[in-house]
């Protein structure tokens, strides 16, 4: 056992590497995060992203799932989180997500 845990520290074995897009992270990001009740805060995005705001990079997106009311602000004003109609439709509003 010893063998294979010493070969994992040191970045082996690995059949496989794929590197993402900073593009993709984000949208994996919001997947995950929206899965939570508490759902996605601008800051912990920020945090992640070196500043990046959420609704310059999915604002449209934003907008669109919140006048379908699949999304609703958080009560703190701070994020986003799916609504009591959007809990449902989960995989639909992460589709939303994707590029």
């Amino acid at each position: 056992m010893q063998p294979y845990i010493d070969a994992a520290l040191a970045g082996l074995p690995r059949l496989e590497r794929n590197a993402v897009s900073a593009r993709e992270a984000m949208e994996d990001f919001m997947m995950v995060g929206l899965r939570l009740r508490a759902g996605v805060r601008e800051a912990d995005f920020a945090l992640q992203f070196g500043g990046a705001r959420l609704e310059a990079i999915f604002g449209p997106t934003l907008d669109k799932l919140l006048a379908q009311g699949l999304l609703e602000r958080t009560p703190e004003n701070d994020g986003y989180r799916l609504s009591e109609a959007g809990v449902p439709l989960g995989n639909e509003v992460f589709g939303a997500f994707i590029a």
